[in-house]
């Protein structure tokens, strides 16, 4: 440097007694004044009213320091011209500006030419008006130290060497008074803010309380807004993030963004392995990021302002998306980010509150549907069982009275005892087999098998079946069908239930067609249509179901449990298959079986 800064000497005061002791009544005076407010911007306001009654000047400014930044901002200015006031807000780093400089060596100085060389990287000149500085060519910095520094005045005149040591004296006699009155100024609305915040959180825990507790079901949308909504009176900050783990567990999307009150577009989807909102995720911890050097970041990811918290929102013990909070004006403290973490944490619980309540009403629902199916199906149950049993013992006793003489009536008579019997023993089979399965009792011995010996089988089996009402049946078998890889006895039965379905189901006179194609390489389907009575599509959802059956017209007026179609797909399942239905009302319905092609069977 050229020369050493003019600064001021504490121990010799350069006034005359008499005008030091009017001096430092002036102070005394404005001092009180500015003392009296204990907020801060009406304190700022006050604070350059009195400057101006100590050293008038044609421009000042005062600057304060961000708490967890290394920078002095500045928060109130005035002077003329009147662009000065464009620079309210502006930011100086401690490390290399001459308002920095006062603040880091607590240190008032005068400087008489700010356009000397010396000072011209250290000053800040506005873009806009590259002239500014031949306005206030004389500079005094002045710092703000009571216990501790808060900031720096500065104060302009025009010319050059305009300041005296006495200006200089009287702004370092007055600047403590300033420091002290900002310092309890920060401490009254740094105590106001967390009163009003703490209400806020109390407001929250009551809106979230009162909402899982509506009968709403869980709406996870109402209460996303609920939480970008009252995050900002909890904790102040400019952007809020709402984030959910997508279906594939690797990337989170946004399905909620506000920006300083208003709705703002969703952000791309962001992988779990990139970023702070990924990790907190990924891992189910919060993170306070206070890192000025994330602005350097691409845009259009989550991590686009400086600050920010992040807490996942965590259910049942896992992390399903996360709270995403930033702002650019100042690090988040950690009592913020303990309020953030509890209105994640009471979002999260209203979520999984909410859905356990659903889940539970659901499954009641579907306990009391059960016993009532159940109940219907006894009530069916017995009917079923009585029929083919009253058949057998009234024939039976026909017999044994000697009443039946005739030879034909005779073997009719037994004949109708044998068919009630194998009725009666296929009812009792069907339940003895869905109880099997349902309980995983139910072992399969898995082959390769040849469709068409067993197609063949199926077709000779069911037509008597089909005779007895003049029906149609129809087996389309392609040549070059492969074998697939089933369990022989349960496929057979698999085919016939499908088939005798199909002959129920379809008034006489009626066509059913079993057709067999390929799905591909690995797969074998084999589809059962007829042209029957068909079924509604508020039923189609519930006819593989146990001690289900369509309550409707010629479908009730056919005997059966409701237990067929049930065992049927659960046999396929077992044997690594699928199985489809197709339906129209009054046109039929097709059942499709899908089998895998014979290969190693898992």
């Amino acid at each position: 440097m050229k020369s050493m800064l003019p600064r001021l000497d504490e121990s010799a005061i350069p006034l005359p007694p008499t005008r030091a002791i009017v001096a430092m009544q002036s102070v005394l005076e404005v001092s009180a004044s500015v003392a009296a407010s204990l907020d801060l911007d009406p304190l700022l306001d006050r604070i350059l009213d009195a400057i101006e009654r100590l050293v008038p000047v044609g421009r000042a400014s005062i600057t304060l320091d961000v708490p967890g930044r290394d920078i002095l901002r500045i928060v109130k200015v005035r002077g003329n011209p009147d662009y000065v006031t464009q620079l309210l807000g502006g930011e100086r780093k401690i490390t290399s500006s001459l308002t920095g400089r006062a603040y880091r060596e607590r240190a008032a100085f005068l400087i008489d030419n700010l356009l000397d060389p010396e000072w011209q990287s250290q000053i800040y000149i506005p873009p806009i008006h590259p002239d500014y500085h031949h306005h206030y060519q004389s500079g005094m910095f002045v710092p703000l130290v009571a216990d501790q520094c808060v900031g720096t005045l500065f104060l302009g005149r025009e010319g050059i060497g305009q300041f005296s040591s006495e200006d200089l004296y009287i702004l370092t006699l007055f600047a403590p008074q300033v420091a002290i009155a900002v310092t309890n100024a920060r401490r009254y609305a740094a105590v106001r803010e967390q009163a009003r915040s703490l209400q806020a959180l109390a407001r929250t825990n009551t809106a979230f309380a009162n909402y899982s507790t509506s009968g709403n079901g869980v709406e996870r949308g109402k209460i996303a807004t609920m939480l970008t909504e009252m995050a900002p009176e909890v904790v102040q900050h400019e952007d809020t993030q709402i984030w959910r783990i997508d279906a594939s567990g690797e990337w989170a999307k946004n399905i909620r963004h506000m920006r300083n009150g208003t709705l703002a577009p969703l952000i791309p989807d962001v992988r779990l392995d990139e970023g702070a909102m990924g990790a907190a995720i990924w891992h189910g911890n919060s993170a306070l990021v206070n890192d000025e050097h994330i602005l350097s970041t691409p845009p259009n990811t989550e991590a686009t302002y400086p600050y920010q918290i992040v807490v996942p929102l965590v259910m049942t013990e896992v992390a399903n998306g996360a709270l995403v909070l930033g702002r650019t004006d100042a690090p988040f403290t950690e009592e913020e980010f303990a309020r953030t973490q509890i209105i994640a944490e009471r979002a999260a619980a209203t979520i999984e509150r909410i859905t356990f309540t659903v889940r539970l009403q659901e499954q009641n629902a579907a306990l009391i549907a059960a016993n009532r199916h159940k109940d219907t199906f006894l009530t069916n149950m017995s009917h079923e069982l009585r029929t083919p049993l009253n058949a057998v013992i009234g024939f039976a006793q026909l017999l044994a009275d000697g009443l039946v003489t005739e030879e034909e009536d005779r073997i009719a008579a037994y004949t109708d005892i044998l068919e009630s019997g194998r009725h009666l023993l296929s009812m009792v089979n069907n339940v003895l087999d869905v109880a099997r399965v349902g309980s995983g009792q139910e072992h399969l011995v898995a082959e390769s098998i040849a469709l068409p010996p067993v197609l063949a089988a199926v077709e000779r089996m069911c037509a008597p079946l089909f005779a007895g009402k003049s029906q149609r049946f129809t087996l389309d078998v392609p040549g070059d069908i492969p074998p697939v890889r089933a369990d022989a006895d349960r496929l057979r039965q698999v085919l016939l239930n499908l088939l005798s379905n199909a002959q129920k189901f379809t008034p006489p006179g009626g066509k059913v067609t079993m057709r067999v194609g390929t799905d591909g390489a690995e797969w074998v389907s084999i589809a059962v249509t007829d042209n029957g009575i068909g079924i509604a599509p508020e039923h189609q959802a519930v006819v593989f179901e146990a001690f289900r059956q369509v309550e409707t017209g010629y479908a009730r007026s056919q005997q059966g449990t409701g237990l067929g179609l049930a065992l049927t797909k659960q046999l396929v399942t077992l044997m690594n298959g699928t199985i489809t239905l197709h339906s129209t009302p009054g046109e039929g319905s097709t059942f499709t079986v899908t089998l895998p092609v014979a290969q190693p069977f898992h």
